[in-house]
């Protein structure tokens, strides 16, 4: 919760610092915890410590700090105080010093992600500046962004202009680019009775300001690009040539505006049939983000799981649980490289505009001014709606969570062998009457099948597996991804965001988690350690963010197991009783 009265440049140093903290604490296991209310934070190779006042200590790791932040010679009460750029600084080289890496690019990549966060901040504390409402409203809010990484509103590669044109915590919103492409160089494929071009065209018939709509040619197929990616894709000498030959051409914008959602990449339009995932060779987070063939290729692959037997049991089973479908795909080959900068995802619209649903991400991240995060406002507003306690709100409110989350994914998993990426920002929660009611997962390209179910999955859907393209992978590597995702990241993330609003006990809603886990273990196979180790195991992997900045890796890039760094933390629900 942040003071209303500061700045949008003092919010913007306390959350990058917050952050930084954070970040350092979980992934070193470095910090003291003093009793007069502080955290002291050893700098060994520095000869430094630093101290940080302590507001809230969290059992999940995510603490809430006060200021100023000082820092010293270590055992010298003499302190000076410090700003983010400082603070970014002393990390990155302390850090380097002990495990190598580019504290550079991590400074610069920090720095780039405050300053991004003070305008975002600054334009919604401007009047008229207010976020839209809905879905879209809550995927536009992410003025913050992730709560434990260093640079999460990091945007290399977005100049100064097209930050505000292309952001979508700006509230932007822009027509895209449109190609037309010989069927020779055009590659495509769709879950669905229609092509991908097929329904590309039909989405632009179908809008009303797509007024000069070039004419119908059967030999020649629509392509949609971000206007920042089409302007990159000119000045390659693939596409000129292309373009040169006759193969391609650009029809410059087309069309009303799409709104981007919290990907950035992934654009959005009320009325429209389908979300477009896409190509933006712009880094974001952990990863430049232009859509890979293999993740083009999980999405039909996804399809054919929920179209079989699994799909079907899985609706029946759990009606609140919904998989948002990629069916379709659509680029251009231009003859170098596997990935074009052309490609195109089409994803399933289940938002049309009336409904009460955000992005779980959107629901716990921080408020600005003192009202606190959105879900700290339902459940209060809840509260006293039904005049009961706000802590036994909170306690109902994340048991039906659990419910329409926790079992269905478990279920997908040990029954089928099916691991989602269910993080914060992949999951979206539609409400009902304030409390949770169906859960979407998102992002089929995060789906990984764990090798022990291979045959299983094979028998339930012939030839899934047919194109090896990473996602089967050793059952140790899926469960540590789906531990991660869903339960450190986000399931970890809203018992914060109840304990950060005084309106749960964290250690008591960890119980809550502790007591479902213990029911649902006999429904796990023999040789599963998923649930095991969330009960018994005192320390959890879980990818260090910081440390995977400082060594510049790129998630979508390379094997599974070298994508990011993992280091081990404390496991809060082994000191939790049921």
């Amino acid at each position: 919760m942040l003071d209303q009265r500061m700045t949008a440049r003092q919010i913007a140093d306390h959350a990058a610092m917050q952050n930084l903290l954070n970040c350092f604490l979980r992934e070193t296991g470095r910090g003291a915890f003093l009793r007069e209310g502080a955290v002291l934070v050893p700098l060994e190779r520095l000869g430094m410590e630093v101290l940080a006042p302590l507001r809230r200590p969290s059992p999940t790791g995510r603490h809430l700090f006060g200021f100023p932040v000082t820092a010293g010679p270590c055992g010298d009460p003499r302190r000076a105080e410090l700003d983010p750029a400082t603070l970014a600084a002393l990390i990155s080289r302390e850090l380097s010093l002990e495990r190598g890496g580019s504290p550079e690019e991590l400074l610069l990549r920090v720095l780039e992600s405050r300053r991004n966060v003070e305008r975002f901040v600054g334009a919604r504390l401007e009047e008229g500046k207010r976020p839209r409402e809905g879905f879209i409203g809550a995927e536009q809010s992410l003025v913050f962004g992730h709560h434990l990484h260093p640079a999460p509103k990091s945007r290399q590669g977005f100049a100064e202009e097209e930050l505000a044109a292309y952001s979508p915590e700006m509230g932007a919103a822009f027509p895209l680019h449109y190609f037309r492409a010989h069927r020779s160089v055009v590659s495509e494929g769709s879950a669905l009775p229609q092509s991908a071009s097929q329904l590309v065209a039909e989405e632009l018939r179908r809008d009303p300001e797509a007024r000069t709509l070039p004419r119908e040619d059967q030999d020649r197929a629509l392509i949609p690009a971000h206007p920042w990616q089409a302007g990159r894709l000119l000045r390659r000498p693939e596409v000129r040539r292309l373009i040169g030959e006759g193969l391609l051409e650009h029809l410059g914008p087309l069309g009303s505006p799409y709104l981007p959602t919290s990907s950035v990449r992934t654009v959005y339009r009320p009325r429209s049939r389908f979300m477009l995932k896409l190509s933006l060779g712009v880094g974001i987070t952990n990863s430049v983000r232009n859509n890979l063939r293999k993740e083009l290729r999980r999405g039909i692959k996804m399809c054919r799981v929920l179209e079989s037997a699994v799909g079907r049991e899985l609706r029946e089973r759990f009606p609140g649980f919904r998989i948002i479908r990629d069916p379709a795909h659509i680029t251009v080959e231009t003859g170098v490289g596997e990935e074009s900068g052309f490609e195109v995802l089409l994803r399933e619209n289940p938002f049309r505009g009336d409904e009460d649903a955000a992005a779980v991400v959107a629901l716990c991240q921080d408020g600005l001014g003192e009202e606190g995060s959105r879900l700290a406002r339902l459940v209060a507003r809840l509260a006293r709606r039904e005049g009961r306690p706000p802590s036994e709100v909170g306690r109902e409110w994340f048991w039906r969570y659990l419910e329409v989350s926790l079992r269905p994914i478990l279920w997908l998993y040990f029954a089928h062998g099916i691991a989602p990426e269910a993080h914060q920002q992949n999951t979206v929660l539609e409400l009902e009457g304030g409390y949770p009611a169906r859960f979407y997962c998102r992002d089929n390209q995060g789906y990984y099948f764990r090798e022990s179910a291979r045959e299983h999955l094979e028998r339930l859907v012939p030839g899934v597996h047919g194109i090896e393209d990473g996602t089967v992978v050793e059952d140790p590597v899926a469960e540590e991804q789906l531990r991660y995702y869903f339960f450190i990241n986000n399931l970890f993330g809203v018992v914060n965001a109840l304990g950060c609003a005084g309106l749960a006990d964290e250690r008591e809603l960890l119980g809550e988690l502790r007591r479902a886990l213990e029911e649902l273990e006999p429904e796990a196979p023999a040789s599963s350690e998923l649930i095991p180790s969330l009960l018994h195991l005192r320390r959890l992997p879980c990818k260090a963010n910081l440390l995977t900045r400082l060594h510049d890796m790129d998630e979508l890039l390379g094997d599974l197991e070298t994508q990011s760094v993992y280091v081990e933390i404390d496991n809060p629900l082994a000191e939790v009783s049921a």
